[in-house]
């Protein structure tokens, strides 16, 4: 059986929001063209962004004033 996703756990736009803080460009979605290898890369940086902000969610952060969307 495999490991429940992280970031299920968790409300997702606070997920989100905190994965685009952590790694900006993993989530700029550009319009000039791109290689295949390109899209690949930015999509394991997105991945990778909210991995780590569902593991600091779960670590205990919560949004202040200045960092809530």
């Amino acid at each position: 059986m495999p490991a429940p996703d992280p970031a299920s756990a968790y409300a997702a736009p606070l997920v989100e929001r905190l994965a685009q803080i952590l790694d900006p460009v993993a989530f700029d979605d550009r319009a000039e063209p791109r290689t295949l290898g390109a899209l690949w890369d930015q999509t394991c940086r997105r991945m990778t962004a909210q991995q780590y902000a569902a593991r600091a969610i779960a670590a205990g952060w919560v949004p202040t004033s200045e960092t809530a969307p």
